[in-house]
């Protein structure tokens, strides 16, 4: 089972394709979702157009 995450990064929102799914990895979590068996193979790219980033708001 994979996983697809998005965290928060210096320069914004930044995939990761996880194996666990952990939150408290030393980087600020997002969403994530689990990746159906037929879509593991896909890049992070290709599975970012199919689970966008959250917008992100750095004012609050």
């Amino acid at each position: 089972m994979m996983y697809f995450v998005w965290i928060k990064g210096l320069r914004g929102p930044t995939p990761q394709k996880w194996t666990r799914f952990e939150k408290d990895r030393g980087r600020e979590y997002l969403v994530g979702w689990e990746i159906p068996p037929d879509l593991e193979h896909l890049s992070l790219r290709q599975l970012a157009a199919l689970f966008p980033a959250p917008p992100i708001n750095d004012d609050i």
